[in-house]
């Protein structure tokens, strides 16, 4: 039996409320055999706070049928795309936190921070083989951050306080939840599991990182493809790593209406936890969806961002942390324009960051 990802449908849409599947009460091993992304579960908690619930928000065709509100079916307002995620209350003495898990796939995800956008300060909490973020949420909450086996998880307080250590300690003493029911994910590939490449359905404009990059991901005209094929018919010059600690996932070609528009999208991970993401992708110059060089800086507070001459040209650096990340590199080669978004991880610094692009040859 295929997974469900498998199977989907890309021209469905939601346009009628009978076919609309509710929010459901559910467990963190239940709901792995309904989503897309693995599913954890605490190991540790505060020792006043309890599970008091577990919600899956089920994955969807996009649309609102007539007179719906996104609301009514736990969805954000600014898009009609229907992801699924799990979300988890826990309640203690006079406090309470939410814990959201789901597959961060409209976009790179943003500095590995993006929950905590522009949070007026961050702290890292290095875990066993992945690095916690903490800072202030979007809704001006105390919250946090991981990516765990792909998987992105954030926590937010919502009732009373909680202090970094205990959110730190709960973010890296995480676990899957059903570990043999999560092997489809586990094994399938980045882009088989993304919604918008399934749905062929346009991102959401969001922050990709340290340098501004402003156009949504062009997913409702991309194309999936075997690095196999992608080395041999490349739509323009194609930059691979070379002696890694990466290796590759999956890409996307994206062939716009927008003059010019060819674009490539590489997703590799990094070999010690199979988690941590270098996301790549090369943009002809004249596209009017092209990387802009010079970039300019997002407002997000940043360790570095500079000019850095690499590969015989200026490439523009950024980190969020030298010492964990995230990195990015932005820079133009024989008319096409290149960046390149890693997440943070413990695995690497700012210098091997850097050898890393360095060292991409042409395909």
């Amino acid at each position: 039996m295929k997974p469900y990802w498998d199977d989907t449908d890309p021209m469905a849409r939601l346009t009628d409320r009978r076919e609309v599947h509710p929010l459901v009460k559910t467990t963190f091993a239940a709901a792995q055999e309904t989503v897309n992304f693995v599913v954890f579960r605490p190991e540790w908690l505060p020792v006043d706070c309890i599970l008091t619930e577990v919600t899956l928000r089920p994955e969807q065709a996009p649309g609102r049928p007539g007179g719906m509100q996104a609301q009514e079916i736990g969805q954000t307002p600014w898009t009609e795309a229907n992801p699924g995620s799990v979300r988890a209350v826990f309640r203690g003495k006079q406090r309470c936190l939410r814990l959201k898990q789901f597959l961060y796939d409209w976009a790179p995800p943003a500095a590995s921070t993006a929950p905590l956008w522009n949070s007026p300060h961050l702290t890292p909490v290095p875990g066993q083989n992945a690095i916690a973020w903490l800072g202030t949420d979007y809704l001006q909450r105390p919250g946090g951050c991981i990516q765990l086996m792909r998987t992105q998880i954030e926590i937010s307080v919502m009732e009373g306080e909680f202090s970094e250590d205990e959110l730190g300690r709960l973010l890296v003493q995480l676990t899957p939840a059903a570990w043999e029911s999560s092997r489809a994910v586990r094994g399938a590939a980045f882009h088989r599991l993304n919604y918008w490449v399934r749905y062929q359905l346009r991102g959401v404009q969001v922050p990709y990182g340290l340098w501004g990059y402003h156009h949504p991901r062009h997913y409702d005209q991309s194309q999936a493809v075997s690095l196999d094929e992608l080395v041999a018919k490349p739509p323009l010059r194609l930059l691979l790593p070379v002696d890694s600690p990466y290796v590759f996932d999956s890409a996307v070609i994206i062939a716009g209406e927008q003059p010019f528009h060819h674009e490539i999208e590489l997703i590799y991970r990094h070999q010690e936890n199979m988690s941590d993401h270098l996301w790549m992708t090369a943009i002809d110059q004249n596209s009017e969806l092209t990387l802009p060089i010079p970039p300019e800086p997002e407002t997000h507070r940043a360790a570095v961002r500079q000019a850095q001459g690499l590969r015989n040209t200026t490439v523009w650096y950024a980190a969020l942390s030298e010492q964990y990340g995230a990195w990015e590199a932005f820079w133009e080669e024989e008319k096409i324009r290149y960046a390149v978004w890693a997440g943070t991880t413990p695995f690497q610094d700012g210098d091997q960051f850097k050898t890393l692009v360095e060292n991409l040859r042409v395909a």
